[in-house]
């Protein structure tokens, strides 16, 4: 890794940072409590949306199973944050060693990163091996398998009833302080070597492999780091969301993630966040249109509408390929 590419990720980083700290700060001292959980849902979206794009960016392939890993990192961390007392209740089988552990947050969110990093690891070794449009439709499979797994598995996980009596550790900080990471690690794997080979093989794999790229290990690579993120994340959205149950990680929150980075712009780290930020606005304010008119259903059909109008107009999303920097670069000259 060049100190050019980690000084252009850390600029990135910042110039995404700086307005989204500004929108914390907003939210804890202006804001209303609900309105501050509607930030908090943008920041966490955004660490799941990001932990997607790290992967089908790079290398052109969409994933339906990342989710899956979420919900490995949201189930660890309740074993590791839930006192144990009550963890008894819903998960008995779980080891009392884990169940009576009393770690900070920080390394809770640490135990969740490798515990899903592993799992993901070994999935992609079979999963990588697969061309592209078979590894796609494999991802689907792997997401039916995974959620049958979260209710079968009923006395480590608590089965169809699921999980409850979650700490609400995650806050508006932390939230931002994840999201503001992963955009960072994002833009760092965008500029890496193996970044810019997944990136150069998209349209022509064969090509790619024929001047000595390991595509297959590099896969695997982006595979395993996004595998770990969406971990971390699903642990930071566990101590938001305080329950879940098996079928929080199913096609609904999968599309949703999908459907940011598509909005956005799938091949751009800036544009996952433009396009969560949209979704998210989008759905709040649907979503009150809703309550308010009782018209059940329009949240979903409007906001339907809204990204295909959207996906008409930018077919590659709103960015497409382009990046903040680069951005206001091109505009700083235009002056």
């Amino acid at each position: 890794m060049t100190r050019s590419a980690v000084r252009s990720s850390a600029t990135a980083a910042l110039m995404v940072a700086v307005p989204l700290a500004l929108l914390a700060l907003l939210a804890v001292t202006v804001l209303s409590a609900s309105d501050q959980r509607v930030v908090l849902s943008f920041f966490v979206t955004l660490s799941l949306a990001l932990s997607i794009q790290t992967f089908s960016g790079s290398t052109g392939i969409m994933s339906f199973g990342h989710v899956a890993f979420m919900g490995v990192g949201a189930y660890a961390a309740t074993a590791l944050l839930v006192p144990a007392g009550v963890l008894a209740t819903f998960a008995p089988g779980i080891p009392d060693f884990i169940a009576d552990l009393e770690l900070p947050l920080v390394a809770v969110l640490a135990m969740t990163f490798v515990v899903a990093g592993l799992i993901a690891g070994l999935v992609g070794l079979v999963l990588t091996r697969m061309e592209g449009e078979a590894m796609a439709m494999a991802t689907v499979s792997l997401l039916l398998i995974f959620t049958t797994l979260f209710s079968g598995l009923d006395s480590l996980t608590g089965g169809a009833q699921g999980t409850y009596a979650i700490p609400e550790v995650t806050t508006i900080w932390i939230g931002l302080a994840v999201a503001v990471l992963f955009v960072f690690v994002s833009q760092l794997f965008f500029r890496s070597r193996i970044g810019i080979q997944l990136r150069a093989s998209r349209s022509a794999p064969l090509a790619a492999e024929s001047l000595g790229v390991n595509l297959r290990r590099q896969r695997w690579v982006a595979w395993t780091l996004a595998g770990a993120m969406i971990g971390l994340a699903g642990a930071v959205w566990a101590g938001y969301s305080l329950a879940f149950a098996p079928g929080s990680f199913g096609f609904d929150l999968t599309f949703s993630l999908l459907s940011a980075i598509v909005v956005g712009g799938l091949y751009s780290v800036s544009g996952t966040v433009l396009g969560a930020a949209t979704l998210t606005f989008l759905f709040e304010v649907m979503r009150r249109v809703e309550d308010a008119t009782g018209v059940v259903g329009l949240t979903q059909i409007a906001t339907a509408v809204v990204i295909l109008l959207i996906l008409y107009r930018y077919p590659i999303g709103i960015l497409g390929y382009k990046e903040l920097p680069e951005i206001l670069t091109r505009r700083r000259a235009d002056w």
